[in-house]
């Protein structure tokens, strides 16, 4: 599967790739969700269903759940 479409920008993936700590699993959940299947990634359901700009700062890509309450708000 290609890379997210929008891994150059975002904020989750430069923080991640930034983290002097490997043991936070950043760098895992970057090669999940943003080199690998990012049809689950909460980020880019946001973005998509609204836009990258309501994608709150401190989202990860696993929480779906608070992404969905943000879709739905907007609905």
């Amino acid at each position: 599967m290609p890379d997210c479409k929008r891994i150059d920008g975002c904020i989750f993936v430069k923080n991640g790739l930034a983290a002097e700590d490997t043991d936070t699993g950043l760098p895992n959940m970057i090669e999940t969700f943003c080199r690998g299947d990012n049809t689950s990634c909460a980020r880019n359901m946001i973005a998509n269903m609204l836009s990258p700009a309501d994608v709150p700062a401190a989202m990860l890509p696993t929480d779906v759940e608070w992404a969905q309450e943000i879709i739905a708000e907007c609905e």
